[in-house]
C-alpha cells in the first residue's frame, strides 16, 4: 500500500512518523507510570489489610493467654465455696466480676467441674451492672464442643495459613464467631456475637476444672472501625473493610459511606451467609486461599469497580491466629485518579504535536518533489520513444545528480539504439540466406550451402551449417552403400535358413520315433524291477517266518530238557518213597513180633502193625508203578527232544536257503534299477537332442523371418535415402565399396555361426525341463560353444 503513495504523501507520512515515535515513547512511559501509580495504590491498601490482620492477631493472642491466666488464681482452691451462686459466698464470682470489669472484653467467664457442672459465673457486666446469670447454674456443659475438646486435650495450636513460628502456643481451645445462647440469655437484647476461649485449670499437674471466656466480637469490630477512620482522614472517605471466615462468608462488613451510619451493623441476612468467594470476587478467592495482594473487583452490593487490598490472618507471637481474611477496598476511580490524569495530559500533548508536524511535512514534501517530477516526466517521454529527451540541471544536490545521470543514460541509450539497427540489417540478410539453404535441405537437396560474408557469431553459425550439410551428404552416401550390402546378405541368409530348416525337421522326426521306443523299453525295465522288488519282499518275509520257526523250535528243545530234568527229579523222589515204604514194612514186622511177645496185651497193637505193613506194601507197589511210568516219560521226552533238534536243524537250513534266494533277488532288483537308470539316461539324452533340434528349427524359422524383415527394411531405407540429392560422387563410391565388402563378410559369418535360442516346448516322455538336465550319453560336441553362438546371433 505504501509503495503506491506519491513522494509528497510519503514525505508527509515520514514527518508524522518521526514526530509520533517520540510522543509514543513518552506515552508508553506515562502509561507505565500510571500503572505503577495504580500498583502503588493497590499496594497501599494491601498494607492496610495486613495491618488490620496483624492487630486482630495480636489482640486475640492476648485473649488466648487470658483464659489460662485466669485459671491460675488461687481463689479457685477454695472448693468449699464452689457451686454457690452468690458473690458474697463464692469468692470466685467476685474475681470473675473483677476480670470482666478490668478487661471490658468479655460477656461471660464460666468455671465448670470435670462433669460439666457450673462452679461459678460472673454476675456483673463490664459496667458493674448485674446480669441474668443465675439460670446458667442449671446448665451442664458436658456435651458442648469446647468441653469435649478440653477433656480430650484438643487445643487450637495450628491454622492452615499460619506463618512459620506462629504455631507454638497451646493449651487453649478457640471457638470461631457464633451467636452464643448463654450470652443472649444473660444479656437480653444483645445479638450474642461471641468468640469462645477455653482452657483447663491445673493444680499439681492435674486438671481440676475448665474455664471458658465468652469474648465480645466488638473487640475485632473496633479495630475495623479505627482503621476506616484512619483511611477517611487519609483522603479515602468511601473506604470499606470486610472480614471473611475460612470459606469466604462475611463476618463483618464495615462500609459507613454506603450504609450512612458510623456504627457497625449486624445484618444477619449477610453476616455468616453471603459468600464473596463463591460469588467469584478474585480478591476474596485469593485471600481465602491464603494469598496476599490487591485486585480490582466490583462491589458486592452496588457493583461499582473498587481497588481491593487483601490478606489472610497468619497469627502473631506464636499464636496461630484465626482462619480469617481481611479485605480493604476503595472506589477504583478515586484510587487511580492521579494515573488517569497523567494519561489524559500525555494524550493531549500527542494530539498537539501531530497537529504541528502534519502541515510542516506536507510543505516540505511538495518542495522536495518538484525536481523529481521533472525527471519523472522526461523518463515517461523516453519510454515512449523520444530518446533525445533531456532534463535541465539547475541544482547540485541529490536531485541535480539524478537529472545529470538521466541525461547521460539517454545519450548512451541513443548510441546503443543506432548500433543495434545496423546489426539488425546484417542479421536480416543472414537469415534470408539461411532460410533458403534450410528450405532446400527440407526438400532433400544437399547441394546448396551458405556463401554470404559475415563475422562474429554469424560466421560460426555459417561454418557449422555448411559442415552439417557436408557431413549429412557423406552419411547418406554411406548409408545407401550399406543398405545395398544388407539386402544382398539377407537374401543369402534366407536361402541357407530354408535348407537348414528342412534338415532340422527330418532330424526331429527321427528323434521322436527313437524317444517313443526308449519310453516303451523304460516302462518294461521298470516293471521287471518292480516284480523283482516284490519277490525280494516275499523272500524276506519267508526268511523272517523261518527264523521265527527256528526260534520256537529252540524254545521247545529247551522246554523238553526242563521236562526231562523234572522227570528225573520225580524218579528220585519215587525212589525215596520206595525206600521209606520198605523201612516202614520192616518196622511193622518188628512191631508185629513185639506184639506177639506181649501176648494178650499186644493183640490190638499187632492188628495196627499189620495194617501199617499192608499200607507200606501198597505204597511200595504204587511207587514202583509210578517210577516205571516216569522212566517211560523220560524216554519219550528224550525221543521228542531228538526230533525237535532235527526240526531245528531243518529250519536252519530253510532259513539259509531263503536268505540266499533273497540275496539273489536283491541282486536282480539292483541290476534292474541300474538298467532302468541307464535307459533313463539314454532317454534323457534323446529328449535333450530332440529339444535342441526343436530349438534349432525354431531358430531357423526366426532367422528366416528376421532376414526377410531385414531385406524389407533395407529396401525401405533405400527408398528414403534416394530422396536426398548429392553431388559428392567420388567420396560416395569409395564408401560404397568399403561398406559392401564389410557387409558381405559379416553376412557370411553370421550365416555359418548362427546358434539356436531355447524354446519353451516340453520334452517327450514326461522328462524334466531342459534347463535342469546335464548332457548324458551324447556326442562330445553336443551343446559346445552354444554361448558364443548365441552371442554372435545377438550381434547379428
Amino acid at each position: 500500500m505504501f509503495a503506491l503513495w506519491g513522494i509528497t504523501a510519503k514525505l508527509t507520512a515520514l514527518f508524522v512518523l518521526f514526530g509520533f515515535i517520540p510522543m509514543a515513547i513518552v506515552g508508553l512511559i506515562a502509561y507505565n507510570a500510571s500503572l505503577t501509580i495504580e500498583g502503588t495504590a493497590g499496594t497501599r491498601f494491601q498494607n492496610v489489610a495486613e495491618g488490620v490482620a496483624d492487630k486482630i492477631d495480636r489482640n486475640l493472642f492476648e485473649r488466648y493467654g487470658d483464659v489460662q491466666a485466669f485459671g491460675i488464681n488461687r481463689v479457685l482452691d477454695q472448693k468449699a465455696s464452689w457451686y454457690r451462686t452468690e458473690e458474697q459466698s463464692n469468692p470466685t464470682i467476685e474475681v470473675m466480676n473483677q476480670y470482666v470489669d478490668t478487661y471490658d472484653l468479655y460477656y461471660l467467664t464460666i468455671l465448670v467441674d470435670l462433669e460439666g457442672r457450673v462452679i461459678a459465673v460472673n454476675s456483673k457486666d463490664a459496667d458493674g451492672k448485674p446480669i441474668q446469670s443465675q439460670a446458667l447454674y442449671r446448665n451442664n456443659y458436658r456435651e458442648t464442643a469446647w468441653f469435649r475438646a478440653l477433656k480430650s486435650q484438643q487445643f487450637t495450636n495450628t491454622m492452615p495459613f499460619a506463618a512459620a513460628g506462629n504455631q507454638t502456643m497451646s493449651g487453649t481451645y478457640i471457638e470461631d464467631l457464633h451467636v452464643d445462647s448463654d450470652v443472649k440469655a444473660a444479656y437480653p437484647g444483645d445479638d450474642g456475637l461471641t468468640l469462645g476461649f477455653s482452657a483447663p485449670v491445673y493444680r499439681d499437674g492435674k486438671v481440676v476444672a475448665y474455664w471458658t471466656n465468652r469474648a465480645k466480637f466488638s473487640l475485632v469490630e473496633d479495630i475495623l472501625r479505627t482503621t476506616q477512620q484512619e483511611l477517611k482522614v487519609a483522603g479515602f472517605p468511601r473506604a470499606s473493610i470486610v472480614l471473611l471466615d475460612k470459606d469466604g462468608r462475611i463476618l463483618a462488613d464495615y462500609d459507613p459511606a454506603e450504609e450512612g451510619v458510623e456504627q457497625i451493623r449486624h445484618d444477619f441476612t449477610t453476616l455468616m451467609t453471603t459468600n464473596l468467594a463463591g460469588r467469584g470476587l478474585s480478591a476474596a478467592k485469593d485471600a481465602v486461599a491464603g494469598k496476599t495482594g490487591f485486585a480490582t473487583d466490583p462491589h458486592h452490593r452496588n457493583g461499582i469497580l473498587r481497588t481491593t487490598g487483601y490478606t489472610h490472618l497468619k497469627g502473631a507471637l506464636g499464636y496461630p491466629g484465626m482462619n480469617w481474611s481481611v479485605l480493604v477496598s476503595v472506589n477504583h476511580a478515586g484510587a487511580t485518579a492521579d494515573a488517569r490524569a497523567i494519561n489524559r495530559n500525555v494524550l493531549i500533548a500527542i494530539i498537539v504535536c501531530l497537529a504541528i508536524v502534519l502541515p510542516i511535512g506536507i510543505i516540505i514534501g511538495r518542495i522536495g518533489v518538484r525536481g523529481i517530477g521533472r525527471v519523472s516526466e522526461a523518463a515517461v517521454k523516453l519510454a515512449a520513444g523520444a530518446i533525445d529527451t533531456r532534463v535541465s540541471v539547475t541544482t547540485t544536490d541529490e536531485i541535480g545528480v539524478l537529472a545529470q545521470s538521466f541525461n547521460e543514460m539517454g545519450a548512451q541509450l541513443q548510441a546503443k539504439m543506432t548500433k543495434e539497427r545496423e546489426q539488425a540489417a546484417k542479421m536480416e540478410a543472414f537469415m534470408v540466406e539461411a532460410k533458403r539453404v534450410l528450405g532446400n535441405l527440407a526438400q532433400g537437396n544437399l547441394t546448396d550451402h551458405m556463401t554470404s560474408a559475415c563475422d562474429g557469431d554469424l560466421a560460426q553459425i555459417k561454418a557449422s551449417l555448411n559442415m552439417a550439410l557436408a557431413n549429412l551428404t557423406h552419411t547418406m552416401t554411406t548409408v545407401r552403400s550399406a543398405v545395398e550390402a544388407v539386402t544382398s546378405g539377407s537374401e543369402q541368409i534366407t536361402k541357407g535358413s530354408e535348407d537348414l530348416s528342412q534338415r532340422t525337421s527330418e532330424q526331429a522326426s527321427a528323434l521322436e520315433e527313437t524317444s517313443a521306443s526308449m519310453e516303451e523299453m523304460t516302462s518294461t525295465v521298470k516293471q521287471n524291477a518292480d516284480n523283482a522288488k516284490q519277490a525280494n519282499q516275499l523272500a524276506i518275509a519267508a526268511r523272517d517266518i523261518a527264523g521265527k520257526g527256528g526260534a520256537i523250535t529252540t524254545k521247545a528243545i529247551e522246554a523238553m530238557g526242563e521236562i526231562n530234568k523234572s522227570s528225573k527229579k520225580i524218579a528220585d523222589i519215587i525212589t525215596v518213597i520206595d525206600e521209606i515204604a520198605f523201612q516202614t514194612n520192616l518196622l511193622a514186622l518188628n512191631a508185629a513180633v513185639e506184639a506177639a511177645r506181649a501176648g494178650e496185651h499186644g493183640r490190638g497193637f499187632a492188628v495196627v502193625a499189620a495194617e501199617v505193613r499192608n499200607l507200606a506194601q501198597r505204597s511200595a507197589t504204587a511207587a514202583k508203578e509210578i517210577k516205571g511210568l516216569i522212566n517211560e516219560s523220560i524216554q519219550r521226552v528224550t525221543d521228542g527232544s531228538e526230533l525237535v533238534n532235527q526240526s531245528g536243524k531243518t529250519l536252519g537250513e530253510i532259513v539259509g536257503s531263503v536268505k540266499r534266494v533273497t540275496d539273489i533277488i536283491a541282486e536282480i532288483t539292483a541290476a534292474s534299477q541300474e538298467q532302468a537308470s541307464g535307459i533313463d539316461q539314454v532317454n534323457k539324452a534323446i529328449m535333450q537332442m530332440d529339444e535342441t533340434t526343436q530349438q534349432n528349427a525354431a531358430l531357423v524359422e526366426e532367422t528366416t523371418s528376421a532376414s526377410q524383415s531385414m531385406k524389407e527394411l533395407a529396401q525401405e531405407l533405400m527408398r528414403q535415402v534416394e530422396v536426398f540429392k548429392t553431388n559428392w560422387t567420388s567420396d560416395a563410391s569409395q564408401v560404397k565399396r568399403g561398406t559392401s565388402d564389410a557387409a558381405l563378410k559379416y553376412a557370411a559369418r553370421t550365416t555359418s555361426h548362427a546358434a539356436p535360442k531355447p524354446m519353451g516346448k516340453k520334452p517327450l516322455g514326461g522328462a524334466r525341463p531342459a534347463e535342469d538336465k546335464d548332457p548324458v550319453g551324447v556326442a562330445v560336441g553336443n551343446g559346445k560353444d552354444r554361448r558364443s553362438k548365441d552371442a554372435e546371433f545377438e550381434e547379428f
